[in-house]
């Protein structure tokens, strides 16, 4: 099952089995009077990859020269904004059925100019809209729109959704420390507004947009928190396993590079000292050792080898020497083969 699909279905057992039966009725007045509610028309701004949440302050950078240009326009006329998600990225000029009717109205705060062409607008999202119908296409899109208004909880339900933005929050501040960000807004050690805090963890997550638009339409705080609270904690644990990887290889690849280097300097002072030239010593001593000599000739061999010790390795004498010393070692002292005359 895609995931969106099963959050769709989980925040729907969370409702039915959160809400009373007084909160039910409430819930049906609500939606009831939603469709009496007036409507009003404002331009639409279509975001890619991205879903923006009642109450929070949101820069978006803008690339597409339609969306550069209604924004600025509104902008200079004061005028407030609809958001709306695009379902598929990849589409460059969206209309109708490419976005989500679910959205948020928003003031522009802001618009800063960007290299490359691009803007950055700062936006202000207030409160959660319903497209009704879209009442123009050209030269940008124009939505008649009715507003969501947030449902009020019951004493029970406050109490706890208190305990699982508490959890919520605990759950943020060590994605924060996984993820080495320092710049923690202060409400997360004391969120005083729960709903704040909760569209806060929606708007900085930003996984899937088909779950993040299901989180931005679900009306029950409640379900919301849970929602996010489960999505936060599955993120904490995928980035404390790749944490956990990255420091083991980078453990592994540091070992490496210092073994590395460390056999580096160890051969700069074997040549720096003679190292080099001592162990190639030994090995002529230890091959002496292996031939058919007396105890005289083998001391000869040593008082020879002495003197190559003596030498420098870099004086035309050495090569002189060290030849002569293997030229004694390939002689066949003592070796004799038969001779076959028949």
């Amino acid at each position: 099952m895609h995931k969106s699909n099963f959050l769709r279905n989980f925040a729907r057992f969370l409702r039915n089995y959160n809400m009373t039966d007084d909160e039910k009725l409430i819930d049906d007045l609500l939606s009831s009077s939603l469709a009496e509610t007036p409507t009003e028309t404002f331009e639409v701004l279509a975001l890619r990859n991205r879903v923006v949440f009642p109450g929070t302050l949101m820069p978006i950078i803008l690339g597409r020269e339609r969306s550069k240009q209604m924004v600025e326009e509104a902008y200079e006329k004061g005028q407030k904004i609809v958001v709306l998600s695009q379902k598929e990225a990849s589409v460059e000029n969206p209309q109708p059925d490419d976005l989500y009717r679910i959205g948020v109205i928003a003031t522009i705060s802001h618009i800063i100019p960007e290299p490359d062409n691009k803007k950055v607008v700062i936006l202000q999202a207030e409160e959660r809209v319903e497209v009704v119908k879209y009442t123009s296409l050209s030269p940008y899109l124009r939505v008649e729109i009715k507003r969501i208004p947030e449902k009020e909880l019951s004493a029970k339900s406050n109490s706890e959704l208190s305990s699982i933005v508490r959890s919520m929050l605990k759950t943020a501040k060590l994605l924060a420390k996984e993820m080495d960000v320092n710049d923690v807004p202060s409400f997360i050690n004391n969120p005083g507004n729960n709903t704040r805090a909760i569209n806060f963890c929606c708007s900085s997550f930003q996984g899937e947009t088909s779950s993040m638009q299901l989180l931005l339409e679900e009306s029950d705080m409640v379900v919301r928190a849970i929602l996010i609270n489960n999505l936060l904690n599955d993120f904490y644990a995928q980035q404390h396993v790749q944490k956990e990887i990255k420091e083991k290889t980078n453990e592994l690849i540091n070992k490496g590079q210092r073994d590395f280097y460390l056999q580096q300097e160890l051969r700069a002072i074997q040549k720096e000292l003679g190292t080099d030239q001592i162990e190639e010593n030994n090995q002529l001593y230890l091959k002496a050792c292996k031939k058919k000599w007396d105890n005289d000739h083998l001391m000869r061999f040593q008082e020879e080898l002495d003197k190559l010790k003596r030498m420098d390795s870099h004086s035309p004498e050495y090569a002189i020497q060290r030849n002569y010393l293997d030229n004694l070692l390939a002689l066949p002292w003592g070796e004799m083969t038969k001779d076959n005359t028949s």
